[in-house]
């Protein structure tokens, strides 16, 4: 399932919540995809208004949150 929520016009890296896109990633084993990405070197960035939610950068500067889908029903 893919999520598209609507951005802004502006070109902004600073925080994700002001991103002109951003891509959702839903899994079922949020804690052990966030210790999966560390161990790669993936650098969180924070939160969208939850630590259930937390976001980071690819190399590009586009932003990626994770979720579980079931923390949000």
């Amino acid at each position: 399932m893919i999520l598209l929520r609507p951005g802004n016009n502006k070109n902004s890296v600073e925080k994700y919540g002001k991103a002109s896109m951003a891509m959702v990633l839903y899994t079922d084993m949020l804690d052990k995809a966030i210790e999966h990405l560390k161990k790669k070197g993936i650098t969180f960035n924070g939160n969208d208004g939850s630590e259930k939610c937390p976001t980071f950068t690819d190399p590009f500067g586009n932003w990626i949150q994770l979720v579980n889908p079931n923390d949000h029903l």
